[in-house]
């Protein structure tokens, strides 16, 4: 019988035969933590998706990346990667719960895990059928990535507004949860004004010869930004200019 290969070796490379070995060798070890292997997947196809992109493939060609370019390496690896029929399974259905560990009696944070599949999930997604991962009726899914989106820390937090990005495609979930947009809509539209500004900012001292790592940046970003959060809470009212009639005078 052959000895069990060294996860740490493996995991060096990026040989998907050898990766998925090993998770299958450990996967259901109790106690196991697949984030390692998880974490490197989503590594492996990130690099990949970035050669792929550099062709300039049709951005409104949503076939499968084998299909539009049969000597993509992208596409031989997301077809890899389906055919593992389990580890898909455990990706959608355990890798994402918040208590994958807990629930097993193992004190230990998902966290990292969830954060992994997110991950892993949302740059597979061009091979996947959007339909087969988010379905109505598992809600309680959805319901977790809306937590997540809402008020989880980074990377976490941008991971979970990707995928349900992705899970809106599918009408009968973005009508069913209509009212939860409603609310993370101003949510969203706060923390892009608040990239906008880190951007904005960025470009300013990069003229002044400061570099977004300096002290003055960071100083600039976090007082901008606590503004912008106080005047969505209601800490702080934005004065409106009376309002003047035809002559000029004020009403």
């Amino acid at each position: 019988m052959a000895s069990p290969l060294d996860q740490a070796e493996v995991l060096r490379g990026r040989d998907l035969a050898k990766i998925f070995q090993v998770w299958e060798e450990r996967h259901s070890v109790p106690g196991y933590d697949p984030e390692p292997v998880v974490t490197r997947l989503a590594e492996i196809f990130e690099e990949e998706t970035e050669v792929y992109m550099r062709k300039d493939p049709d951005p409104f060609d949503e076939r499968h990346p084998s299909r539009t370019d049969p000597n993509s390496e992208l596409g031989r690896m997301l077809k890899t990667l389906f055919r593992k029929d389990h580890f898909m399974t455990r990706l959608v259905n355990d890798y994402l719960r918040d208590n994958f560990f807990t629930r097993q009696n193992i004190q230990q944070c998902s966290q990292p895990l969830n954060i992994a599949a997110c991950r892993l999930i949302l740059v597979i997604m061009p091979g996947l059928e959007t339909s087969a991962v988010f379905q109505a009726e598992f809600d309680h899914l959805i319901s977790r990535l809306y937590g997540w989106a809402e008020s989880s820390p980074e990377p976490l937090q941008s991971y979970a507004t990707g995928l349900l990005g992705a899970a809106m495609e599918v009408q009968e979930i973005a009508v069913s949860f209509r009212e939860q947009n409603i609310r993370l809509l101003p949510i969203m539209l706060r923390r892009l004004h608040v990239l906008q500004l880190a951007h904005r900012n960025r470009d300013r001292l990069a003229e002044a010869g400061e570099g977004v790592s300096s002290t003055a940046f960071h100083r600039m970003f976090q007082g901008e930004a606590t503004l912008i959060s106080q005047k969505s809470s209601g800490e702080i009212k934005e004065e409106v200019p009376p309002m003047e009639d035809e002559e000029g005078e004020e009403k």
